[in-house]
């Protein structure tokens, strides 16, 4: 029987790298997943402004209204965990609220992503938002209206600080009308990321094997499949990163078309 020359150095050092790349691995992988955040993008577009229009008058739920604004506000989960309707802080809740001066007219859910989730708006002023649990990249859009251009949404979770609010304003005489991207292509974006991901890490991982086949010789190919492994570990990190890329600060793209 032939003696094994068996380069005990290269495979420490291959046993080594592995285990550092998987606990590298798993402290990304456990700090992504476990980010838990909320975020509200409010959109408000002023219908109607005395000042532009002099001479008109307009009457909402029978009161003279100098003037009228629409605000779309979409709050939704962008973190990577499920929250519950627990989570949200009891004296600082989830709720929308307006300055004294201003009149609120109306107010409805338009959209959500999952009815299951049960998102419900409190019948009096401040308007409470309550629901049962809301699921990452999940969450409702609701229009109000409203006097003035002012509009806020604030609340807390247990686990972070303030809801996270993005505010954009559009006064009547700027109106334009916006590009709206095709929702599928939005979606297909990450999956394409992912997939050119994989081929990146396929790539590396015989470009390893080739490199440093004359040192380590058959370790080479060891250390050349965990990379690929570890790197195909991350492929689900890597999607929920694009789409949060893609989501961006404005919402699921089925909540804001």
């Amino acid at each position: 029987m032939e003696n094994l020359n068996i380069d005990w150095v290269s495979l420490v050092l291959s046993c080594l790298s592995c285990i550092a790349g998987a606990a590298f691995s798993w402290i990304i992988a456990r700090r992504t997943v476990t980010k838990t955040e909320m975020t509200a993008t409010i959109e408000s577009r002023q219908i109607f402004k005395a000042d532009i229009f002099p001479g008109v008058n307009i009457l909402v739920n029978g009161i003279c209204s100098d003037s009228l604004t629409r605000s779309d506000i979409i709050l939704w989960n962008s973190g990577f965990s499920k929250i519950d309707g627990s989570d949200i802080v009891d004296s600082n809740k989830l709720r929308i609220e307006i300055p004294d001066s201003a009149q609120l007219y109306a107010y409805v859910i338009e959209k959500t992503n999952d009815v299951d989730m049960d998102f419900a708006i409190s019948p009096t002023y401040p308007l409470e938002i309550t629901f049962n649990y809301c699921k990452p990249g999940s969450g409702i859009r609701i229009a109000v209206l409203h006097s003035g251009m002012d509009i806020f949404f604030k609340g807390k979770l247990k686990s972070m600080g303030e809801i996270k609010q993005h505010k954009t304003n559009h006064v009547t005489n700027t109106l334009k009308n916006s590009f709206r991207p095709n929702i599928l292509f939005l979606k297909a974006v990450p999956i394409i990321g992912v997939v050119l991901y994989n081929l990146i890490i396929f790539i590396f991982s015989i470009a390893i094997a080739v490199i440093f086949y004359s040192k380590l010789y058959e370790y080479a190919f060891f250390v050349a499949m965990v990379t690929c492994l570890l790197g195909g570990s991350l492929s689900a990190i890597v999607l929920q990163l694009l789409q949060r890329y893609i989501m961006s600060q404005d919402g699921p793209p089925e909540l804001r078309y």
